[in-house]
C-alpha cells in the first residue's frame, strides 16, 4: 500500500512539473514618481480574458506574478475610478511599469473585458451562485440565499438540508460555522446580500475532504467587506409557540496594517417541547400498551469566539482563534404508561429529570505560505476539540392497579454519566498551480481522540467505565487538468485507523488497526451552451463515539438505550452525472450503494416488558435518485425557484428486502413588494421514507417571511411565520417479529419569531481576511448521536 501510494503521489508530481513553464511576470506602479501600495492588478488571459492570477502591490509599488506560462495575457490595473491594460506575451521573464494618470483606459483592440458574470457556473466538483451582479444582491440575507442554491432548501422548520434529507456543511470564507439550528439561521440572517460576492455548493466531496466527510459543503464567499478599522454586526431574535425564546449576538471585527482581530458572541435562552404519543402490540399476546410522554428543555446557550489573523509578510499569513461554548439544559418528562389486555388493567407514572451541562472547546492555529500569484499556496495547522458532557438525571416510577392500588413499590433511580471527548488534529496542505489548467494538491492529517464514558446508578443497573482511543493517519493526493473541452480531477486518500475500546467493569475489548483507500473521480465537458459531469467517490460513515458505548442509557425503565461497541463503519460508493443547461437549469442523476449501515435495533424482554433500542450494521442499500432545479422568473418582482429530488431505494435487512419510492418537493419563491419590502414563501413536501428499517410517514411545511431592510441594507427587519397551518407531522411506524410500535411526535413546528441584524463598519480601506481549511466538520459531527 505505500507503495502504491508514494507511486500514486510521484506521477502526479512529475507530470505537473513536465506540462509547467516557469515565468515571471513583474513591475511597478507609481504615480507622480512616487511607489503606489495596495493596488490590484489582475493577469488576464488575452484569448478569453479570463482572470489567471491577481495580486496587490506592495510598499514598494511592485507586484509580481510568479509561474506564468508561455502565451499572451491582459495585464489589468485596478485603481479608483480607473484602470490601465497592457499586452503582453510571455516567453520569458518580463517586467512592465505602470504610471498612474488621469485617462481611463477600458478597451484594447475592439474586445471589452468587463462583463456580468452568469448567476449559476459549475466547474469540476463545484457549482457557483454569482450573487454580487445578480438580482438577489440586495434585500436578501446568507440564510435566505441557500434556496437559491440548486437542490438545498432551508427553512427554519427543517433547517438547511440537502435533496430534503441530507445535512449540509455551511462555511464562511472557508472557515466552517460551528453552529446548528436557531444559532446558525441566525447568523447567516445577519450577512446581508449586500456583502456576498458569491456562494460555492458542493454535493461530492474530493479526496481533500475526510473520508467521512459525507454533507454536502456550501461556502459563502463575503466581498471584501474587512475595512481597516472597525466593522461588525449585532442581532436580536425572539420566538414563540407554546413557549418564548430569545437568541441575540454579535460580531466585531478591526483590521490595521498587519492584524486582524475578531471576535465574536452568540446566545440562546428558551424553553422546547416534545410530545410523544406511542401505541406498542404485542404479537404473542393479547397485550398492547399506550404511552404518552410529554418533556419540556430549558437550553442556556452561550458562545464566544475570539481570534487574530497575522499577516508576517504579504506570503506569510498566521492566524490563531479559540471558541467556547457552554450550554446547560434541564430537562423534564412526565411519562403515563398503561396496559391493556381487553381493558386497562394497570398504569406507570414515570418522571425523568436531567441537568446537563455541555462545554465545547475549539483551538485552531494555522499557517499559510502563499508560493506564488497563480493561488499555489503552502498550509499547516493544529487543531484541538474538547468535548465534555456532564449529565445528571432522576428517574422516578411509580406503579399501580387499574384502582390505584400500588402494585409494586416505586422505583428511584439517580444516573451520573460523565463523558469526556478530547481530539489532538495536525494536517499540512499543498495546493501548486502549475497554470490556469494544471493543479495538484497533496495533503496529509493525523487525528488522535480519546474518549471517557462513565455511567453510575444508585440501583442494581450495571454500572461502566468505557475508555475507547482512536487513530487516524490520512494521506491525499489529487491533480486537475484541462484537455481540449475536457476537464478533469482525479484524486484518492488513504486512511489508516487503529482503535482500542475498554470496559473496565465487564472486561470487553475490541480493537481494530485497518488501512481504507478512497477514490476520486471528477469530469466536465463543456458543451457550449451549458456543461455535463460526471462524479465517483466512495466514503466511509464511522459510528459516533456515544454509540460505541456498551451500556444501558435509560430514560425510563420500560424503555432502554444500549450501546454497541462492536459497531463497524459502512462504506458508500457514490455515482452522478449533471447537466447544467443555460447556466440556469440543472439536471442531476445518481446511484449509491451502500453495505453494512448502522441501524437502529428494537427487542422485547417478555418476562419484564421492556424495550429495548440497539444499534447494528444490518442495511445494505441502494439508490437511485434525480434532481431538477429550474428558477423561473415570473414577473420582475416575482421569482420562483423549483427543485425535485425523486429517489427510489432498495434496502436489504437479512434476507428481508423494502424497496421504497420517496418524492420530494420545494418551491421557493420571492416576491419584491412595493418601498422594498420582501416576501419569501417556502413549501416543501417529502413522501413516504425509511427511518432506519422503518417507515416515516410523509412531511410537508409551508412558511413565510416577511423582510424589510434600511439604511442601504445595514438594517434588516424580518418576521416568520412557520408552518402556521400545522401541516408538518411526524409518524413513525415500527414492525418487528414480537411486536408493532407506532409513534406520532409534536414538536414546535409552528412559531413565529422576529429579527433584527444591523451590520455596521467605520474602515476607511477595504480588504480581504485570509481563508483557511481547517474545519474538522467530519470529527465535529461524531461527536453526538
Amino acid at each position: 500500500m505505500k507503495k502504491l501510494f508514494n507511486t500514486y503521489n510521484f506521477y502526479f508530481l512529475f507530470l505537473g512539473i513536465f506540462l509547467h513553464a516557469q515565468y515571471s511576470v513583474e513591475g511597478t506602479v507609481s504615480g507622480n514618481s512616487l511607489p503606489v501600495r495596495d493596488i490590484q492588478v489582475l493577469l488576464r488571459a488575452e484569448k478569453d480574458s479570463a482572470i489567471v492570477a491577481n495580486s496587490f502591490t506592495e510598499k514598494d509599488g511592485k507586484y509580481l506574478f510568479r509561474n506564468v506560462p508561455k502565451g499572451g495575457y491582459i495585464l489589468q490595473l485596478l485603481y479608483p475610478n480607473k484602470e490601465k491594460f497592457r499586452n503582453i506575451f510571455v516567453d520569458k521573464n518580463i517586467k512592465q511599469d505602470f504610471t498612474l494618470s488621469s485617462e481611463k483606459e477600458s478597451v484594447i483592440e475592439g474586445v471589452v473585458i468587463i462583463a456580468a458574470p452568469k448567476l449559476i457556473t459549475r466547474e469540476l466538483n463545484k457549482t457557483t451562485i454569482n450573487i454580487s451582479r445578480s438580482i438577489y444582491k440586495s434585500g436578501d440575507n446568507g440564510y435566505t440565499l441557500m434556496n437559491i442554491v440548486p437542490g438545498v432548501n432551508a427553512n427554519i422548520a427543517n433547517g438547511i438540508q440537502y435533496r430534503g434529507q441530507q445535512g449540509v456543511s455551511v462555511y464562511v470564507n472557508g472557515k466552517k460555522i460551528r453552529m446548528s439550528g436557531a444559532q446558525l439561521q441566525n447568523y447567516l440572517k445577519s450577512i446581508s446580500s449586500v456583502s456576498i460576492e458569491k456562494i460555492e455548493f458542493t454535493s461530492e466531496t474530493g479526496s481533500e475532504y475526510e473520508g467521512d466527510e459525507k454533507n454536502a459543503v456550501i461556502n459563502i464567499i463575503l466581498k471584501k467587506n474587512y475595512n481597516y478599522g472597525l466593522s461588525g454586526y449585532i442581532y436580536e431574535n425572539i420566538q414563540q409557540h407554546r413557549y418564548t425564546s430569545f437568541s441575540s449576538g454579535f460580531g466585531l471585527n478591526y483590521k490595521t496594517n498587519k492584524v486582524n482581530y475578531f471576535l465574536g458572541y452568540n446566545n440562546y435562552t428558551g424553553k422546547s417541547y416534545s410530545d410523544n404519543d406511542e401505541i406498542q402490540k404485542y404479537t404473542q399476546s393479547n397485550f398492547s400498551t399506550i404511552q404518552k410522554e410529554k418533556y419540556v428543555e430549558s437550553p442556556r446557550y452561550n458562545e464566544l469566539k475570539a481570534g487574530i489573523d497575522y499577516e508576517i509578510t504579504s506570503r506569510h499569513i498566521l492566524t490563531a482563534d479559540y471558541t467556547f461554548s457552554v450550554n446547560n439544559i434541564k430537562s423534564t418528562g412526565k411519562t403515563n404508561l398503561e396496559y391493556f389486555r381487553n381493558t386497562r388493567d394497570s398504569l406507570d407514572f414515570i418522571n425523568n429529570s436531567k441537568k446537563i451541562r455541555l462545554e465545547n472547546h475549539l483551538l485552531n492555529i494555522s499557517y499559510k505560505y502563499k508560493i506564488d500569484s497563480l493561488g499555489s499556496k503552502l498550509e499547516t495547522g493544529y487543531n484541538y476539540i474538547g468535548y465534555f458532557n456532564n449529565y445528571a438525571s432522576n428517574v422516578d416510577s411509580f406503579f399501580y392497579l387499574n384502582d390505584d392500588s400500588q402494585r409494586r413499590a416505586p422505583d428511584f433511580l439517580q444516573i451520573q454519566n460523565p463523558l469526556s471527548i478530547d481530539m489532538h488534529i495536525g494536517y499540512a496542505d499543498l495546493y501548486y498551480v502549475f497554470n490556469q489548467n494544471n493543479k495538484l494538491r497533496l495533503g496529509t492529517k493525523f487525528i488522535s481522540s480519546l474518549s471517557k464514558n462513565e455511567i453510575d446508578y444508585s440501583q442494581t443497573y450495571q454500572s461502566s467505565d468505557y475508555r475507547y482511543k482512536e487513530d487516524i493517519l490520512s494521506f491525499y493526493s489529487s491533480y486537475q487538468s484541462k484537455i481540449g473541452s475536457v476537464s478533469f480531477n482525479i484524486g484518492g486518500r488513504v486512511e489508516r485507523t487503529a482503535y482500542h475500546g475498554e470496559d473496565s467493569f465487564s472486561q470487553y475489548q475490541i480493537d481494530a488497526d485497518r488501512w481504507n483507500f478512497f477514490p476520486s473521480v471528477f469530469l466536465q465537458k463543456d458543451l457550449g451552451k451549458g456543461n455535463i459531469n460526471f462524479s465517483y467517490n466512495r466514503k466511509i460513515t464511522r459510528p459516533s463515539f456515544q454509540l460505541l458505548n456498551p451500556f444501558k442509557d435509560i430514560e425510563d425503565t420500560r424503555f432502554i438505550n444500549v450501546g454497541n461497541p462492536s459497531l463497524m463503519p459502512f462504506f458508500q460508493n457514490n455515482f452522478k452525472v449533471s447537466y447544467l443547461l443555460k447556466d440556469k437549469y440543472s439536471f442531476e442523476a445518481g446511484f449509491n450503494t451502500t453495505k453494512g449501515m448502522i441501524s437502529e435495533v428494537y427487542y422485547l424482554d417478555n418476562l419484564e416488558n421492556i424495550t429495548y433500542k440497539t444499534y447494528a450494521n444490518l442495511n445494505k442499500e441502494n439508490e437511485m435518485y434525480w434532481n431538477v432545479f429550474i428558477p423561473v422568473d415570473i414577473t420582475k418582482w416575482f421569482k420562483l425557484n423549483i427543485f425535485t429530488s425523486n429517489s427510489y431505494k432498495q434496502v436489504t435487512f437479512d434476507s428481508e428486502k423494502i424497496n421504497v419510492f420517496c418524492p420530494y418537493y420545494s418551491l421557493s419563491a420571492k416576491l419584491t413588494l412595493p418601498h422594498k419590502y420582501y416576501l419569501d414563501i417556502n413549501y416543501d413536501y417529502k413522501g413516504k421514507s425509511l427511518w432506519n428499517k422503518y417507515f416515516l410517514d410523509s412531511q410537508q411545511s409551508l412558511n413565510f417571511t416577511l423582510r424589510k431592510s434600511f439604511f442601504k441594507d445595514a438594517l434588516s427587519l424580518s418576521f416568520d411565520a412557520v408552518d402556521p397551518f400545522r401541516l408538518r407531522k411526524i409518524k413513525i411506524n415500527i414492525d418487528e417479529n414480537d411486536f408493532t410500535r407506532s409513534i406520532v411526535n409534536r414538536l414546535p413546528t409552528r412559531f413565529y419569531s422576529l429579527g433584527l441584524t444591523y451590520n455596521f463598519n467605520a474602515g476607511k480601506k477595504n480588504t480581504q481576511r485570509e481563508s483557511f481549511d481547517n474545519s474538522n466538520a467530519e470529527q465535529q459531527n461524531r461527536l453526538n448521536k
